[in-house]
């Protein structure tokens, strides 16, 4: 029965098809940092009057209803219930709202029908398209041609309208293609997030990573987020006694700050990991690390490798928090490579008279910066700081030594 995938189950399908929505938001809201289209929304409503309600700065909006569609079903036509539903909540959204509404957006997986110039009247009155492009150039539903008239006229006895209202809410309509609905993961990753500078360097596995966490963010708002001020404000202002409006908003600058933790390397959840280079408290005062940098000449640099270390530590400290396995395989490369790089440095430099300090920490230093500019993933994306961090935290491990080995407790 484990072992056996069940065809029967719509469940997980249902769940999908919800993350497909959530998946869009994701894109609206990077698509607002980057002002594709001049458009910056400033938040996001999630399952709040739309599917999903971008806000300006304006106080207006724009609505969008996110469809998805079996490929083999063909393309939408005005015979669809879904795509007449959804007219019909825009007609909804225009009555109660009117200006502040300024766009509604159709957004699905499949697209429109589209019909020939020449197509017969019949099958003109079923293109979504067609009646759509036609409503733009008309400011008269009844200067509509007798194609796009037939279908314009079915949709209004379903809306259950007058002809002005749904001409006004038509010519603000519009059609978004959006992802493919089993591969929009996918897309986020290869082809949406890589054109943020904050994503460029993470690897396929932390952008996927990023992915889920930025769904997450419209997953929440989706459903009933506990406000605190919930059980405080009248009834009007609540729904179901827990969730406010403001519940229901991801802030376009939440977005960016999570794209700026990813590049940093921050994140929160999970467990920590033992038995690494951080998984117990830094030695008070750094003694060892002092000792030895001072032993090579190198008492100038003592202020700059405490920052780094501590830096170094509380970063390995975080990656541990987001993937154990990740942040080992992480840890034991960039330990690896600082090793390397040392060894090789160290055999030149212990060549010179003492003091030589200097003589390789100006090697590494060189060594360093070639490795985070030439060999970025090679070194996890890092810096040559974090990667002297590493350095600062192999030496008080007594793994890295900048002069003559000596007994480090004997001057402690």
């Amino acid at each position: 029965m484990i072992k056996t995938i069940d065809h029967t189950d719509p469940g997980d399908e249902t769940l999908h098809r919800y993350r497909y929505q959530h998946a869009y938001g994701v894109m609206l809201a990077l698509g607002a940092l980057r002002g594709t289209g001049g458009i910056r929304f400033t938040g996001i409503y999630c399952e709040h009057h739309e599917d999903l309600l971008g806000e300006l700065s304006s106080g207006r909006t724009h609505a969008f209803q996110v469809k998805t569609r079996k490929k083999e079903l063909g393309y939408w036509t005005l015979t669809e219930k879904a795509l007449v539903k959804s007219i019909q909540r825009f007609v909804a959204l225009h009555q109660a709202h009117g200006a502040e509404v300024e766009r509604f957006v159709f957004v699905s997986n499949t697209e429109l029908r589209e019909v020939e110039a020449d197509a017969k009247d019949q099958t003109k009155a079923t293109s979504p398209k067609f009646l759509l492009d036609a409503c733009r150039s008309c400011n008269d539903p009844a200067d509509l041609s007798a194609g796009a008239a037939a279908g314009f006229e079915t949709l209004r006895a379903a809306c259950e309208c007058d002809a002005v209202t749904l001409l006004a809410v038509l010519k603000r309509t519009e059609f978004a293609l959006g992802p493919d609905l089993f591969g929009f993961e996918a897309e986020l990753i290869a082809d949406v997030l890589p054109y943020h500078a904050e994503c460029t360097h993470l690897t396929a596995r932390q952008l996927r990573r990023l992915v889920r966490e930025l769904v997450e963010q419209f997953t929440y708002a989706s459903g009933l987020p506990v406000d605190a001020d919930a059980r405080i404000l009248p009834g009007d202002d609540v729904k179901r006694g827990v969730t406010t409006t403001r519940t229901k908003r991801v802030a376009v600058a939440d977005i960016a700050a999570i794209l700026s933790r990813a590049r940093s390397g921050e994140r929160r959840s999970g467990t920590a990991l033992e038995g690494d280079l951080a998984s117990s408290p830094l030695r008070k005062d750094h003694q060892v690390l002092v000792r030895k940098l001072e032993a090579g000449g190198l008492e100038e640099q003592v202020t700059s490798m405490k920052r780094r270390l501590l830096s170094a530590f509380e970063w390995v400290r975080e990656q541990q928090l987001i993937d154990v396995t990740l942040a080992t395989a992480d840890l034991r490369q960039l330990e690896s490579v600082v090793e390397g790089v040392y060894a090789d440095e160290q055999v030149i430099a212990s060549l010179l008279p003492s003091p030589w300090g200097k003589q390789l920490y100006r090697g590494m230093l060189q060594e360093f910066r070639r490795l985070a500019t030439n060999e970025q993933t090679k070194v996890c994306n890092q810096d040559a700081d974090r990667l002297f961090g590493i350095a600062g935290l192999l030496t008080e491990d007594c793994r890295i030594w900048w002069s003559p080995r000596f007994d480090v407790k004997a001057v402690l």
